[in-house]
């Protein structure tokens, strides 16, 4: 179960929140803390070549930074009658998002939820018969700003996204698919991440539109804050309403193929992912 009292100081360590694997000092209390100076390692993978095809689904965007920084991202659009969700967890046999890809015959993985040295989610975890052992926080819980604030949930394949302090009270069906995430970057599209921790990683995120349509934005590369991602997705013309950042750092990866068309972003391995299927197939 989620503390009652997570400390207001949680915010900090969300600037920090990308760096894959986190740290718990006990398992019924996840607060993060990172694995020391992490947040811009890539995994030694072939560089990317930013110049392949994409499908028509996805887009890439470019964000320049006077420090010099260039973020090059993938959008990725999903509507929901074209694509079914579902999450994968193996702790014992953590692999690349490429690996998993191949190996569950999916069309698109992404890396998915915080996990613990032990390779197990940091907070509330549901998939298929697997719960963590991190419970659903209560009520009083959901309704603190700076916590796993990031409701993350799939029903019959559908995706949903949900900012917990807008909707205490809610808790998925066991026949529900879900996790939870922080920060929330967005809600009713105004960014919430309000200061700029100028701690950089690469960066997964979930978003969808006034219409829930479903995104994942993702660095190609590039690192960024989580402030300054939030007030670029808060200028996008898709007009996000809700986006929630994932796990991230070396975790972030992205692999696609279909028919003679591949995406590979490689990611470190890892034991959990989100899985998606093209329903035409």
């Amino acid at each position: 179960m989620l503390s009652k009292a997570l400390p207001l100081l949680l915010i900090s360590w969300l600037s920090l929140a990308g760096a894959g694997c986190l740290t718990l000092e006990k398992p019924s209390q996840p607060e993060p803390k990172p694995l020391g100076q992490i947040l811009n390692q890539q995994p030694s993978e072939p560089a990317i070549d930013q110049t392949q095809p994409l499908p028509a689904n996805m887009e890439r965007r470019s964000l320049e930074f006077a420090d010099g920084r260039t973020i090059n991202f993938i959008l990725v659009k999903l509507p929901a009658d074209e694509w079914q969700w579902s999450l994968e967890n193996q702790p014992q046999e953590p692999k690349t998002v490429k690996r998993w890809r191949e190996d569950l015959n999916s069309h698109l993985v992404i890396n998915g939820s915080y996990f613990n040295e032990s390779q197990t989610p940091t907070g509330f975890y549901q998939s298929d018969d697997q719960t963590s052992s991190i419970g659903w926080p209560d009520a009083d819980s959901q309704k603190n700003p700076n916590s796993y604030t990031g409701s993350i949930t799939i029903t019959d394949g559908n995706l949903k996204l949900n900012y917990l302090p807008q909707q205490p009270g809610l808790e998925p069906s066991s026949a529900t698919q879900a996790f939870l995430s922080f920060p929330t970057l967005l809600f009713d599209g105004q960014a919430l991440v309000k200061e700029d921790s100028q701690k950089y990683a690469r960066r997964t995120v979930l978003a969808q539109d006034s219409n829930n349509i479903q995104y994942i934005i993702l660095t190609e590369s590039g690192v960024i804050s989580l402030y300054e991602l939030a007030n670029w997705l808060a200028a996008q013309p898709e007009q996000f309403n809700t986006a929630i950042n994932l796990d991230g750092g070396p975790s972030t990866g992205l692999s696609y193929a279909d028919q003679n068309l591949t995406l590979d972003i490689p990611s470190a391995s890892i034991p959990n992912i989100i899985s998606l299927k093209k329903i035409s197939d």
